[in-house]
């Protein structure tokens, strides 16, 4: 599979120039689902792949808040932390999120087609879910 970088990179640079963050480094890696797993599994101690994994380099006290020894080390290193992403374990979940995401489609669909029938014919049925 291939990832084009630019683009990437581009995108990276706009979401932490938006941030406020546009002077800051952010590692990005991608890698196998078998690497994603040996991470997990060091990290979360859980044995199975994910999507993605990151890895902030100072400590939150609260969302977009640091101590204060790690604002001083983040304005000094201007380094944010790292983001590992397996492609191939994110491409498998959209595949299987479409295909339950089509599931859910084709059933609302034939909710709403049994609605306009009742209407037409003047039945109500209430359902409770």
């Amino acid at each position: 599979m291939g990832i084009n970088t630019k683009r990437v990179t581009a995108q990276l640079n706009t979401i932490l120039k938006l941030m406020g963050y546009e002077k800051f480094g952010v590692q990005l890696e991608f890698c196998s689902e078998k690497r994603i797993t040996e991470l997990n599994m060091e990290w979360r101690n859980i044995n199975e792949p994910t999507d993605v994994l990151s890895f902030p380099c100072f400590e939150f006290t609260a969302p977009e808040k640091f101590n204060r020894e790690s604002q001083a080390l983040m304005t000094y290193t201007r380094q944010l932390g790292s983001i590992v992403i397996a492609p191939g374990y994110v491409m498998d979940q959209c595949y299987w999120d479409k295909k339950e995401y089509d599931k859910a489609q084709m059933m609302s669909s034939s909710v709403d087609i049994l609605e306009e029938e009742e209407k037409e014919e003047g039945v109500h049925i209430d359902r409770i879910a």
